[in-house]
């Protein structure tokens, strides 16, 4: 993944990373990108759903499912092609709807499609998926979970300059592990 960053950033695209461990440092550093670490007392916040239909494309998308995937899983966990693919059709269905009728974008609205297209999906497609996982984990970014404001609230409008992006969200997992 590191070497397809620089190559991004090589091919004048912007880059966005959820990183874990500090891996990323670096390179953030080397392309004088910006580098945002979650504490208790900054935690991150953004809205990586409110974007326009012209700023929809495949890296947002990927980056979307990529983001879902990692605050459904872990940053360890594994995540299935078939997972992956539910996410992606997933997030296709729910920002076609949301574009057609100007719905509000972020992970609430999301998370409340979600709950009613997976389950259509898995029924069409006869599929596994584990549903009721999904929506157990990531509920705590929803409208009055612990996490609401990290996927809900306006991010810092300066971002949208910056070509090279690194959100380290190591500390959400050490302040889960401190809590329980």
């Amino acid at each position: 993944c590191t070497a397809r960053s620089g190559q991004y950033m090589l091919y004048n695209m912007d880059v966005v990373i959820v990183d874990t461990g500090h891996s990323y440092s670096g390179l953030c550093n080397y392309y004088g990108g910006k580098y945002i670490t979650y504490t208790d007392q900054q935690p991150i916040t953004m809205n990586p759903f409110q974007i326009t239909e012209a700023e929809y494309n495949i890296e947002k998308k990927d980056f979307l499912v990529t983001l879902i995937g990692v605050a459904w899983k872990g940053p360890e966990g594994s995540f299935s092609a078939v997972e992956r693919d539910v996410i992606a059709n997933v997030l296709a269905a729910y920002f076609s709807e949301a574009f057609a009728t100007g719905a509000a974008l972020n992970f609430n609205t999301f998370y409340a499609f979600a709950l009613q297209k997976i389950p259509e999906i898995k029924k069409e497609e006869k599929i596994p998926f584990e549903f009721d996982e999904f929506r157990y984990v990531l509920k705590k970014f929803n409208n009055g979970g612990e996490f609401e404001t990290i996927l809900n609230k306006e991010a810092d409008r300066s971002l949208f300059s910056e070509r090279f992006i690194v959100f380290e969200i190591d500390n959400i997992k050490c302040a889960h592990v401190k809590a329980a």
